[in-house]
């Protein structure tokens, strides 16, 4: 257990595990073969993650731009991410069973609940989650067994596998639906939902039981002070 007020950056090196942490710093980079878990983090400049994130909550500073990349094998499993953007960089990045508020995309997205989805211009893959579509309409991104929305309610949904069908995905963006007035283009799409994957929203894939030292899940913004 450590309640950490930094005016610095941290730094987690390989074999290092952090857990039941709270911790404010500047920046956090964690290695690869590093685990940060069951914490609390904010920071108030870019991020990078080489590691695994596991069961933890994180945020920016009010008035910073607070993110985070995820680079190589870098990824993030039963997490929340509110921050300005969270980048997954590369193929081999994944984020599984997470809520994310903003999320440029260039890897893989299992399990989760995405609320503004960006795209870093190379492919990515949506697998069994609840999106967002922001207001960029072009996305080399393929969706499966996924709920797509314009809504911040998830208010709408678009159905179906939009023209000319692609059902297995290419890596181009040719495929093209119309929701709420805006044509979208993807890379394809294949058993699209007309229901959510996670009705109850958050709560159907976030537990805030166990983590960080003094974090109030009530007050999640607010860092602890011992």
């Amino acid at each position: 257990y450590a309640n950490m007020k930094l005016t610095f950056s941290m730094t987690m090196n390989t074999g290092t595990t952090v857990s039941r942490s709270d911790i404010s710093t500047d920046a956090l980079y964690i290695n690869s073969g590093a685990t940060l878990t069951d914490s609390f983090v904010v920071t108030r400049v870019p991020d990078r993650n080489y590691g695994h994130i596991a069961h933890s909550y994180l945020t920016k500073a009010s008035g910073t731009n607070g993110s985070m990349g995820f680079y190589d094998n870098g990824r993030a499993t039963e997490s929340v991410f509110v921050m300005s953007y969270l980048e997954l960089s590369g193929p081999s990045t994944r984020l599984e069973d997470s809520y994310v508020s903003n999320l440029y995309l260039n890897g893989t997205v299992t399990g989760s609940i995405v609320a503004n989805l960006y795209n870093s211009g190379s492919a990515g893959r949506v697998e069994g989650t609840d999106v967002i579509l922001n207001q960029y309409n072009t996305k080399n991104i393929f969706f499966e067994n996924s709920f797509i929305s314009s809504q911040t309610d998830f208010s709408d949904v678009y159905d179906g596998l939009g023209l000319p069908v692609d059902e297995i995905g290419d890596g181009f963006a040719e495929t093209s639906f119309e929701l709420n007035g805006t044509t979208h283009t993807v890379d394809g799409i294949v058993n699209p939902r007309s229901s959510r994957n996670f009705a109850n929203g958050i709560d159907d894939i976030w537990d805030a039981n166990g983590v960080g030292a003094l974090w109030d899940a009530a007050n999640p913004e607010l860092f602890p002070e011992p």
